[in-house]
């Protein structure tokens, strides 16, 4: 359970990595 719950978050930090990425490009 402790592995899947670090997975969700390893997965939500990438995706908010990816969108922060995404926002300095559009500036």
């Amino acid at each position: 359970m402790a592995d899947s719950l670090h997975k969700t978050r390893e997965a939500e930090t990438k995706a908010g990595y990816i969108r922060f990425l995404g926002i300095q490009l559009l500036l």
